[in-house]
């Protein structure tokens, strides 16, 4: 008699009409895992991004803290719906949009909570992260057990370090994008001292071409290809889920996991 392993299926619409919303989730055996654990709402993932959907029916659930460090309000919320500016929400719902809920997609975190931080002022086109370090450390004051970072330049400033530091101090697992530019170039946060730095592979478990790669690296996730991105949450008028690609999208697919794994053992490190 031949046994089949059983591997918890949620009831999220998306995941379950088609391979292209979750393939990535396929990739990294997701189902095995929630065998295990599914997930502790008391876990806190810290999405730092440039804003993020606080209604969106997918994660206003999921979301225990938030605030707007350019505006100094407690709205993350983007200042127009557009691809750029759903950049934090698409984020935010690989990290841990509501699971088993009966709407949208999967995430591998499951149960766990979201903090949502918009590190960016709404005078900007949504690409420019500038209040980063100011996010990581609220994030880290704020009860974040783990910080997630789809963003990075190029630099290391000993500031940075120094607040990395100071959260890594305070328990918190930071997790960084470590950049598109398909090369070896070292970006920052992802390349300073204790952060998780995360490239790019595709749906064939393969580097995406776009990825970087290099000694700075210390982990894969899917983030897709051109023509084959990661499906979740954006805030599109009349569109709620979508695709893209990077490195952006496979860091928050690490920080979701690191969040079930402190789930099912909060004593890691």
């Amino acid at each position: 008699m031949l046994f089949r392993s059983i591997l918890y299926t949620p009831n999220d619409p998306d995941y379950n009409s088609s391979v292209d919303f979750k393939w990535y989730l396929n990739v990294i055996q997701a189902g095995k895992a929630w065998d295990i654990q599914k997930g502790n709402p008391n876990i806190k993932v810290a999405v730092l991004d440039n804003a993020i959907d606080i209604n969106h029916p997918d994660l206003k659930s999921k979301i225990v803290a938030k605030i707007d460090l350019a505006n100094n309000d407690s709205d993350p919320t983007p200042p127009k719906q557009d691809w750029e500016w759903s950049h934090g929400t698409h984020v935010s719902g690989l990290v841990g949009a509501a699971t088993d809920n009966g709407v949208g997609i999967a995430s591998i975190g499951f149960n766990i909570s979201l903090i949502a931080v918009k590190i960016s002022s709404d005078s900007t086109s949504g690409k420019t992260m500038s209040f980063g370090y100011q996010g990581i450390v609220w994030a880290a004051d704020h009860g974040a057990n783990v910080i997630s970072m789809s963003w990075g330049g190029g630099g290391y400033y000993k500031t940075g370090q120094n607040v990395v530091n100071y959260a890594y101090n305070n328990g918190c697992v930071l997790v960084a994008a470590a950049g598109n530019d398909g090369n070896s170039s070292a970006l920052y946060p992802g390349d300073y001292d204790h952060v998780i730095c995360v490239a790019s592979t595709n749906i064939n478990d393969i580097k995406s071409s776009f990825s970087q790669y290099g000694k700075a690296i210390d982990v894969c996730s899917p983030g897709g290809s051109r023509g084959k991105g990661i499906y979740s949450t954006v805030d599109i008028p009349y569109q709620n889920y979508g695709y893209m690609e990077g490195t952006s999208m496979a860091t928050p697919i690490v920080s979701g996991l690191c969040g079930l794994m402190l789930s099912e053992d909060p004593t890691l490190t």
